[in-house]
């Protein structure tokens, strides 16, 4: 649970990550900032990107192909 955090600073930790390929931090600090406000765009956008990276780092499979054919047409 966070407590007094500020939405920003998270999104803006989150797209740091985001740049260097992290999709572990990327995804931790929009979960945090959804926490705060779960109306977020900016935090859901961020996170489906970050979405995006875990599913192409995954091995292949089935569910995986599914996966990332779906975050595809969503942008």
């Amino acid at each position: 649970n966070v407590v007094g955090g500020d939405v920003d600073n998270l999104i803006e930790l989150a797209r740091n990550a985001l740049a260097i390929n992290n999709e572990k931090d990327t995804l931790k600090y929009c979960e945090k900032a959804l926490e705060i406000n779960v109306k977020s765009a900016d935090a859901w956008f961020v996170k489906m990107q970050g979405e995006k990276i875990r599913v192409m780092k995954a091995p292949i499979s089935i569910e995986n192909a599914k996966s990332i054919e779906a975050i595809s047409v969503a942008g």
